[in-house]
């Protein structure tokens, strides 16, 4: 398997995703390219343009600034190299029409010597329509080409804005979603939390509370998707209380220590919140 790691820290939008387009067009098999960026902007421009390539990619924040994007590279296809030589064959194609046309008004012209001025004329009038055919296609098949290339880089000059709407909280005050079965319950916070990294729109605080602790620290199933979060700039607050009450303070592995101060001080500001 192919590895590659581009550092693209400093660079403003689009270069990382501009560089990382080159680096995966260097890929000759699968593999996994490593894109270091210091903004949580460029996490989220590089997850979209994974995304939108059928790429699964995942971000994580190493320290402060210091953020680390992977993404999964898929050698190029068969089918995407098929496409390319098509591509090709129509313009070559079109080139050979050309040269027929461009015989055909040679020969044209010898018959009108030969023959009639008048069949001469005809003959040439349907080589130069022949001839300006030809052109158009060879113009068209080269101008698909351009056209193509132009939308993909407007595209990736094209920033998306931060995804995370202000002043949204979400509120994880247990370590399961609703009532009933306990087990359950778990699969579906486990799923809640899963959906949460694959909105449009992400929250601009997640607050973990009471047995919600236990969802951010080590032997956590989520673990993974809050890191996510949090490389896209998803702040991640986990009540030290609580830790403290379950003994597992030193096991938090994402997001920071938070107090019951600062936990109303978050809630007082929020706009909107989302209770699973």
């Amino acid at each position: 398997m192919e590895k590659k790691i581009i550092d693209a820290r400093g660079l403003a939008c689009p270069l990382p995703v501009v560089n990382a387009k080159k680096a995966i067009g260097e890929f000759q098999e699968d593999g996994i390219l490593t894109v270091l960026v210091d903004n949580e902007i460029a996490v989220q421009n590089l997850k979209k343009f994974a995304g939108q390539r059928g790429m699964k990619a995942s971000g994580e924040k190493k320290a402060e600034k210091e953020f680390e994007v992977t993404i999964q590279v898929a050698a190029p296809s068969a089918s995407a190299v098929g496409r390319g030589a098509e591509a090709d064959g129509t313009v070559r194609t079109a080139a050979s029409r050309t040269a027929a046309a461009e015989k055909s008004a040679a020969s044209g012209t010898a018959a009108a010597t030969e023959k009639s001025a008048a069949s001469g004329t005809a003959a040439a009038e349907k080589s130069a329509v022949s001839e300006t055919m030809a052109e158009t296609e060879i113009a068209q098949a080269s101008g698909a080409g351009a056209s193509g290339e132009n939308e993909e880089e407007a595209e990736l000059a094209s920033c998306v804005p931060d995804s995370r709407k202000k002043g949204m909280t979400v509120v994880l005050s247990a370590d399961v979603m609703g009532g009933g079965d306990e087990k359950l319950g778990r699969t579906l916070m486990k799923a809640f939390i899963f959906a949460l990294t694959k909105q449009d729109l992400l929250p601009e605080t997640i607050l973990c509370y009471n047995s919600g602790a236990y969802l951010t620290c080590e032997g956590s199933e989520s673990i993974e998707d809050f890191k996510s979060l949090e490389a896209e700039g998803v702040t991640i607050m986990t009540c030290g209380t609580c830790l403290d009450f379950y003994g597992i303070k030193d096991k938090l592995a994402v997001g920071t220590v938070t107090n019951m101060y600062e936990i109303v001080e978050t809630m007082e500001n929020s706009r909107e919140f989302i209770r699973p």
